[in-house]
């Protein structure tokens, strides 16, 4: 463990060093739920003409995600102008970025622009990216074929380089300010001029050059789903339903691309996972996923994963360590480390936001160098967690109130209670965790999950308050209602 401790410790720290610096987004707009204004930023769009937001199911050339809601615009005088905001005057670098797909001829037609001092233009059956007067950078090869791609445009003050689905396909070199004062436009010039024949979507605008990986991560975009199931998937599969799942968890990581989400069905996973320094969130469905590793270690952080790096709702057990972290700071929430050699080991100033868990009975300890918030610690003196039955891999906390036996499949009372029953982050939501909860998410692998262990409540629940949060409102008709759907089906 020692000799791989150094190895880790050697790469993460020279990536810690090296730091990170990323731009700043000014504006998203998604069209999301049929409005134009949904998104990032304080810059909003008036819509003229035809313009409309309409739902167009489909899937990127990769495979990767199928989109709801665009911009259609009809070659009509259609556009939506967001006018000439102080957040849009951008004079140094630039990145824009939007999805596009045709309909017909669009021979110098604006897509995204602020008049000429800069414009996302279709050019024919090309696009093109031109900042003043400027020679242009240009597609090749007929992009624009009546299908959905991905153009980014950046400009970092001394050339210009245009990507089309995570590829660079043109750069010219280019120097200056950029102009600023006409009004941002997305479908045709202010006035309706120029208009371009398509649909478009996910129009970003930054104030910095992007990197390549961070235009490839765009093309990756807006958090697609995968799915793992140790018992029926195969990494053969796609991962894009619970039908098609991947078999091994770290086959969804690897497929994932930031802001993605890979959800895990319970099963044994015999794995050691390595989140690649992916803004991706890890997370068991149902009950909790159990991660073996054996020699290894079953978790590792050593890439540079931020708070945006989350693991949630797992059991970790029979591994050498825990979780690993070196000079990272994932969001780790309701695990249950267990009967590791050691629980979890965080190097070079490694600071991972640890709450909601339980790490007990690991032979050499639970943690070094790092800590836990609203958690069970054996080394640190905490009460002991009352797991339901250890010996047999059963780590639901004991109730008096209600406890889950998996193996019947049925609902038992217990004796005793567990400390870590309502004892979790006040602030986090108690999931889907079944009433009474107490209004307050337990701790371990099982908390937020509809097989947390039930609340011992010393004050009558209020009678209509469904969600237990001592008030009786809408949220508690929802229940009902939903109740109601369910038992009817």
């Amino acid at each position: 463990m020692c000799k791989k401790t150094i190895i880790l410790f050697c790469v993460s720290l020279l990536l810690y060093l090296s730091g990170n610096v990323s731009a700043e987004m000014i504006c998203r707009y998604e069209f999301e739920d049929g409005y134009v204004n949904t998104g990032t930023g304080t810059v909003t769009g008036t819509p003229y003409g035809g313009a409309n937001i309409v739902w167009d199911g489909w899937t990127k050339p990769d495979g990767y995600y199928s989109v709801g809601w665009v911009l259609n615009v009809t070659g009509s005088g259609d556009y939506v102008n967001f006018g000439s905001d102080d957040l849009l005057d951008i004079d140094e670098s630039i990145t824009v970025g939007a999805w596009i797909k045709n309909d017909g001829s669009n021979y110098s037609r604006e897509i995204v622009s602020r008049g000429f001092d800069w414009r996302l233009f279709a050019n024919g059956s090309e696009v093109a990216f031109q900042i003043g007067a400027n020679s242009p950078v240009e597609t090749s090869g007929s992009s624009l074929d009546g299908t959905w791609h991905h153009y980014a445009a950046v400009y970092d003050g001394a050339e210009i380089i245009l990507y089309m689905d995570g590829n660079e396909v043109d750069s010219i070199a280019c120097t200056g300010s950029i102009a600023s004062g006409a009004s941002m436009t997305v479908g045709a010039r202010s006035g309706g001029s120029a208009d371009f024949d398509g649909w478009i979507d996910d129009v970003r605008i930054y104030d910095n050059a992007l990197s390549t990986e961070e235009i490839q991560n765009l093309y990756h975009w807006k958090g697609v789903n995968y799915y793992v199931d140790g018992m029926t998937g195969s990494d053969a599969n796609d991962g894009l339903t619970p039908e098609t799942a991947f078999e091994t968890i770290q086959k969804g990581i690897d497929k994932a691309y930031d802001s993605d989400v890979v959800f895990v069905y319970p099963d044994v996973y015999t794995e050691a996972l390595d989140f690649l320094g992916k803004a991706i969130t890890v997370k068991s469905v149902n009950e909790p996923a159990v991660i073996e590793a054996g020699d290894d270690y079953a978790v590792s952080f050593y890439t540079g994963e931020d708070s945006d790096t989350v693991l949630n709702n797992f059991v970790i057990t029979n591994s050498d360590l825990g979780i690993f972290a070196q000079a990272t700071s994932p969001t780790i929430s309701n695990v249950t480390v267990v009967d590791c050699n050691f629980g979890a080991e965080c190097w070079a100033g490694a600071d991972p936001n640890i709450s909601n868990s339980v790490f007990w009975d690991n032979n050499d300890g639970d943690l070094f160098g790092c800590s836990t918030q609203y958690s069970l610690v054996q080394q640190n003196g905490n009460d002991d967690p009352l797991f339901a039955d250890s010996n047999n891999g059963d780590y639901h906390l004991q109730s008096k109130r209600g406890r889950y036996w998996p193996e019947h499949d049925v609902w038992v009372l217990d004796d005793a209670n567990s400390p870590g029953i309502d004892s979790g982050d006040l602030s986090a939501d108690v999931g889907n965790e079944p009433m009474p909860h107490g209004s307050r998410i337990n701790m371990g692998a099982y908390g937020g999950t509809s097989y947390a262990s039930m609340t011992l409540s010393d004050s009558p629940l209020l009678e209509g308050d469904l969600n237990n949060d001592g008030i009786v409102n809408m949220l508690d008709f929802a229940r009902m209602a939903a109740n109601w759907l369910e038992s009817v089906e």
